[in-house]
């Protein structure tokens, strides 16, 4: 099974060390129809990633807007999808 959730990006935090975490929250906004679809089927809660590429951490400028796709990956140890 694949499932497609939409995310907002809730923060940025840049570090002197030359990355950023990024907090990612569920989209909860049912004011048009395709949010109140995701709203209604698809997981909500919140990721932090650490992120390391310069143009991934300035494409993730808070309040932008993404999908997330969850499919599933081989777990290394067979050649076969879970």
């Amino acid at each position: 099974m694949n499932i497609k959730a939409k995310f907002v990006v809730e923060s940025t935090k840049h570090y002197s060390q030359g990355f950023a975490e990024v907090v990612l929250q569920a989209r909860r906004e049912t004011s048009l129809p395709e949010d109140k679809q995701f709203a209604e089927a698809t997981p909500t809660g919140s990721i932090t990633m650490s992120v390391t590429k310069k143009a991934v951490i300035d494409a993730f400028v808070p309040g932008s807007i993404w999908y997330l796709d969850f499919t599933p990956a081989p777990d290394g140890t067979s050649p076969y999808h879970v």
